[in-house]
C-alpha cells in the first residue's frame, strides 16, 4: 500500500498489550482514517488506561475490537485464523519476548512461527501492507544468535508476496506502558537521562506514530516492496514533528 488516500481503513494488531503495542494503539486511536481496528491477544486490557502525555483528547477507542484468540491454533494452514484475518487493509505484528527471560522454543515460535503464519494468512485474506516490529540488533550476520535469528526471520518475511512490507528496527523503546517494557521503569528513566540524543533509544510514542503515519506515505523505494526503517530514521522523523 503506497501513499494511501483511503479514509476508511481497517487494521489488525498482534502484540497490543506490550509497551510498543500500546503506543501503536494510541497512535491508531487518534488517526481518523482508520475506522476499524481488531486487536488479537490472549486477554483483554483497558485501552483507555493511559498517561496524559501519550494519548490525545481526540482519541477514539470505540473503533477497537479486542478478540481473545487461541494461539495454539496458529499455523500457516489454520482455518480458524484464516477466517479471522480476512478483509484487513493493514496488518501489524508487534509481538515479542525477551530472549533472556524465555526458553528458545517459545522465542522462536513467537518471533518467527507466528509472525510468518499471520503474514501469509493475512495476505491471503486481502491485507496489502504488513508491518513488523523488529529491532536494532537484528541482522542476518549478527554475532548474537538471537539477532541473527531475527535477521533471518526478516528475510523470510520479505519473501512473502505483499504489495508492501515495512520492517522497523528501533533500539531501546522508552515507554511507561507495560512497566517500561524490557528495560523496566528504572531503565527507562536512566536511558532518558543518559541518551538525550537518542543514539540507542527511541520514545515508544514516536515509534507508534511513525508506524501509523507510514501507512499514508510513499514507499522508500518504488521498486522494492520491502522497506526497513532504522532507529535513527524513526528519531529523525520524530524530531521533525516537534518543529
Amino acid at each position: 500500500m503506497d501513499a494511501n488516500s483511503d479514509n476508511n481503513l481497517s487494521a489488525f494488531v498482534f502484540g497490543y498489550t506490550g509497551g510498543v503495542g500500546r503506543c501503536i494503539v494510541n497512535a491508531l486511536a487518534v488517526e481518523p482514517r482508520f475506522k476499524k481496528v481488531t486487536l488479537f491477544g490472549r486477554r483483554t486490557v483497558d485501552l483507555e488506561e493511559k498517561d496524559k502525555k501519550s494519548t490525545a483528547a481526540s482519541a477514539d477507542f470505540t473503533k477497537f475490537t479486542q478478540d481473545v484468540v487461541d494461539f495454539d491454533k496458529l499455523t500457516e494452514d489454520s482455518e480458524y485464523f484464516a477466517e479471522k484475518l480476512k478483509g484487513f487493509d493493514v496488518g501489524i505484528y508487534a509481538l515479542g519476548v525477551n530472549p533472556l527471560k524465555t526458553d528458545e522454543e517459545t522465542f522462536q515460535r513467537t518471533t518467527r512461527g507466528w509472525l510468518l503464519a499471520i503474514a501469509k494468512l493475512a495476505r491471503d485474506g486481502g491485507c496489502r501492507h504488513f508491518h513488523r516490529m523488529s529491532g536494532a540488533l537484528v541482522n542476518e550476520n549478527s554475532w548474537w544468535k538471537f539477532g541473527r535469528f531475527g535477521g533471518e526471520t526478516d528475510a523470510l518475511l520479505g519473501k512473502i508476496s505483499y504489495p508492501r512490507i515495512s520492517i522497523y528496527k528501533p533500539a531501546t523503546i522508552l515507554t511507561e506502558f507495560n512497566s517500561g517494557g524490557m528495560v523496566g521503569p528504572r531503565g527507562v528513566s536512566v536511558m532518558r537521562l543518559l541518551d538525550r540524543f537518542r543514539w540507542w533509544s527511541v520514545e515508544g510514542e514516536t515509534v507508534g506514530q511513525f508506524l501509523v503515519q507510514n501507512c499514508f506515505t510513499k514507499p522508500k523505494d518504488a521498486n522494492n516492496s520491502v522497506e526497513v526503517f532504522t532507529n535513527a530514521e524513526i528519531n529523525r522523523w520524530g524530531k521533525l514533528q516537534k518543529k
